[in-house]
């Protein structure tokens, strides 16, 4: 008998630490602008800090057009590695990003969300350098530790703060309260076949919207972390379930096991690389890292538990 994993249990905490089980700061359809940013430009110095550790593991993703770096966003800043081994963090901003999603066309480019090294909300911030600079677009004062861009469409972000969810059509500058989540949400993930589609993974199952975050129906309630879609397969989903990490090739209808086997860690973030078919990134609570080429099949672990 295979155990249930305990960062199950984790995620529960992790939920409440979230404030996702209060309620919003507003309701669905109030609508909030770049005067709600400070429009404040962040830089950091452009060097890359050589790092032994990555203790802890808040989003991953592939560069668009170098898919030879991996970032990792953390509690104390953004670290990337080149081809799985020279790993750096990224300039001398020590920020919490809580909420992370890379662009899945423009290297470089990324959203963040989470709490500024002098503490607050520091809302939703973007860079188009690599993580060396930064601008406030919107939404001080936030903090989604969900957040995800539409592969289908960039311009298309969601993100969960407070039990809502919140939706921009033009890359973060815009935003408007598009709903209640349906269920407590732990992730958020676009789909590459349909710019209106977005799934909410969470402690008490999968829910999907096809109407960009309106309205919800379930899928299951198989308590699931987090989810991806294959950009070279739209039908084919990745989520990780209390057992492991498992797949589906019918849009979640069915799911199978994969090869990646971590005992009793749980896979906490994913990343598809936009640009090369069957490579996916694993990351886990445990801050372990793994690798697939294959589409699932067989993997490789890139960075060791703890580490």
């Amino acid at each position: 008998m295979r155990p249930t994993r305990y960062p199950f249990l984790l995620l529960a905490l992790a939920l409440l630490l979230s404030g996702c089980t209060t309620p919003g700061p507003g309701e669905p359809g109030e609508t909030f602008g770049p005067e709600t940013g400070d429009d404040k430009v962040i830089r950091s110095d452009e060097v890359y800090v050589p790092v032994d550790s990555v203790p802890d593991i808040h989003g991953i993703g592939v560069d668009a057009e170098r898919p030879d770096i991996l970032y990792v966003a953390t509690h104390h800043g953004l670290v990337r590695a080149v081809n799985d081994t020279d790993w750096a963090r990224v300039g001398t901003l020590r920020n919490d990003y809580m909420g992370f999603t890379a662009h899945p066309e423009e290297g470089g480019t990324f959203w963040v969300s989470g709490h500024p090294s002098e503490g607050g909300n520091m809302g939703v911030r973007h860079s188009t350098d690599g993580g060396f600079t930064w601008r406030t677009l919107a939404l001080k004062g936030v903090d989604f530790h969900a957040l995800t861009v539409s592969p289908a469409d960039p311009d298309r972000l969601w993100g969960h703060f407070q039990g809502k969810i919140y939706a921009s059509n033009d890359g973060g500058h815009h935003w408007t309260i598009v709903s209640d989540a349906p269920r407590p949400v732990l992730a958020l993930a676009g789909d590459p076949s349909d710019a209106d589609t977005v799934w909410a993974p969470g402690t008490q199952g999968l829910d999907k919207s096809t109407d960009g975050g309106e309205t919800w129906s379930s899928v299951h309630d198989r308590p699931t972390a987090t989810l991806a879609v294959d950009p070279h397969a739209p039908d084919t989903l990745f989520a990780s379930f209390s057992e492991g990490l498992f797949r589906s090739t019918d849009g979640g209808t069915t799911w199978s096991e994969t090869g990646l086997t971590i005992g009793e860690d749980t896979v906490g973030y994913l990343a598809f690389d936009p640009s090369t078919e069957g490579v996916l990134y694993a990351a886990t609570y445990r801050t372990a890292i793994h690798k697939t080429t294959d589409g699932g099949e067989n993997w490789s672990q890139v960075r060791e538990a703890g580490r």
